[in-house]
């Protein structure tokens, strides 16, 4: 597409040099303006045909980026800003004033600190780059906001441009800033390059893009690449006994999270059973949970110098989130294995130890998933015990449907509803052959038919309370459901129960009739 004149009436030019900061000079602005007769105007289309005066002019308005040959002047990439035609006073023909634009870069920009990582810095009209940091007790964060619009006349090269600024620039010049040194900040400044979170945004219309890098951590160990957060408490028993708790919170800080949290999880319990054995020998309890989704993992290590607790019990955990319909699961599976001196003994612990902590299986949850606390409820559970091997497998889901809250049941019962399906009582009528009239008519009496209802109770129970522990439990609601068919004469006609295994699940159906 190429703009072509040979001679021109008047010929004027300007030039504004592009920079963003006193030392990033890398590009200029010339805008050039042109009076010229119409009959010398061409304009190559690309498409076969040469275009002249007016309809020239028309064509390359609409185009973004043009060449030109005007007199003497190349424009290589060039924008029509305005074109304003006119009757020359001297020669009486037809002629246009043109204004065209173009940006064009230095040679030697390439050298400087900025525009070496971004392809056509000089067709930037704004660049914005910022960083924040933050430090509060064991925790550390900085954020790193960087923004930067094209003019209009980068046209097609805008996205292709971004994205090489974004993986050069962005990503390589990580430069060395932080906070003060101590003992936490100065191992998680910037130009460590760990795992943040990153929010993009892509403007398509002004051609703009912004990204955000959020990074939070605790106590950082490099060599591991994971922070941790350990928090400790000592207490004394009744008898005397000191007992020791460490909560210890591992973040993954590298994209590979899985081999990163298996491999800090093996070696942050080795390092703590070697720093409390002396005093305490091995832990009584080992407690380990693994999110791979957020690259988080929750470790407790119980000690203790009472005797009795020496022997070695260990939890393992993972927990994954989804969304179910308009409720969000959350899938916790749960593995408790004992130690003992023989298999009967290994059984024995496995299942004390087992019913000591199913209380504990909610707090395992927000432990990975914060967001979860106070608003998730137990959806269903099964465990599979394995007697030789001294081990629970128990597979728990939560859900934030507010159905399944159990909260003023009875111990053993997960979820209790009651449904009612009611069939009101309606007039009795006829229809009728009116002999005088010879018309069939309704006919309406004073007596109503019999009205029906289903009045159904649902229970989900936990197994080990056994196969018929909701049933049970829902023999003890009979008043209950009928007081949930609202009606003062009625006849129960019918009433089963059914039971589920596979689920859990044991439903209670009374049949009614309303008299």
């Amino acid at each position: 597409m190429s703009l072509l004149v040979n001679n021109v009436i008047g010929a004027s030019s300007k030039i504004n040099y592009s920079y963003f900061s006193s030392q990033e000079i890398f590009g200029y602005l010339i805008s050039l303006d042109y009076t010229i007769k119409l009959e010398d105007i061409r304009f190559d289309n690309n498409d076969g045909v040469l275009l002249s005066g007016r309809a020239a002019i028309r064509q390359a308005y609409k185009k973004k980026n043009i060449t030109a040959r005007i007199a003497g002047d190349e424009i290589l990439n060039g924008l029509i800003t305005s074109v304003s035609f006119s009757e020359s006073s001297l020669t009486g023909e037809d002629t246009v004033n043109i204004s065209i634009e173009e940006r064009r870069r230095l040679d030697d920009y390439s050298s400087k600190t900025f525009s070496k990582y971004i392809p056509n810095p000089h067709l930037l009209t704004e660049f914005q780059e910022d960083y924040s940091f933050s430090r509060s007790g064991s925790t550390y964060s900085y954020n790193r906001n960087i923004s930067v619009q094209y003019a209009q006349d980068a046209g097609d090269q805008f996205l292709n441009n971004a994205k090489v600024f974004l993986t050069n620039y962005y990503f390589q010049n990580r430069p060395s800033i932080g906070y003060y040194e101590d003992g936490i900040s100065e191992n998680a400044k910037f130009d460590k390059g760990y795992n943040g979170a990153l929010t993009e945004d892509i403007d398509l219309i002004n051609l703009s893009v912004s990204l955000t890098e959020n990074f939070q951590s605790s106590f950082i160990h490099s060599s591991e690449n994971v922070s941790k957060n350990i928090k400790t408490s000592l207490s004394i028993g009744q008898s005397g006994y000191l007992d020791k708790k460490v909560s210890i919170e591992l973040t993954s800080l590298r994209n590979d999270s899985s081999n990163v949290i298996e491999e800090a999880i093996t070696s942050t319990i080795d390092s703590m059973i070697s720093l409390e054995g002396s005093q305490f020998g091995k832990p009584y309890l080992i407690q380990k949970g693994l999110d791979k989704d957020s690259m988080k993992a929750s470790l407790i290590l119980q000690f203790s110098t009472d005797p009795k607790k020496s022997q070695e019990n260990i939890i393992y955990y993972s927990c994954s989130k989804s969304k179910v319909g308009a409720f969000l699961n959350y899938s916790l599976n749960v593995n408790y294995k004992s130690k003992g001196k023989n298999l009967s003994q290994r059984y024995d612990n496995v299942l004390q130890f087992w019913n000591s902590q199913k209380g504990n299986n909610e707090s395992k949850v927000v432990d990975l998933f914060p967001e979860s606390s106070g608003i998730i409820y137990e959806k269903s559970r099964n465990a599979t015990i394995n007697k030789t091997q001294g081990s629970v497998a128990e597979s728990i889901v939560f859900s934030t449907n507010q159905d399944y809250n159990s909260s003023g049941l009875p111990d053993g019962i997960i979820k209790y509803k009651i449904s009612v399906d009611k069939q009101e009582k309606i007039k009795r009528s006829a229809v009728v052959l009116d002999l005088v009239n010879l018309k069939q008519k309704l006919v309406t009496s004073n007596l109503d038919k019999l009205g029906s209802a289903t009045v159904t109770a649902t229970a989900i129970s936990d197994p080990s309370y056994g196969n018929f522990h909701a049933k049970d439990f829902l023999n003890t609601k009979t008043s209950e459901m009928n007081t949930a068919l609202e009606e003062s004469n009625y006849y129960a006609s019918d009433d089963q129960i059914s039971i589920d295994l596979s689920s859990g699940t044991t439903t209670r159906v009374i049949q009614y009739i309303i008299a």
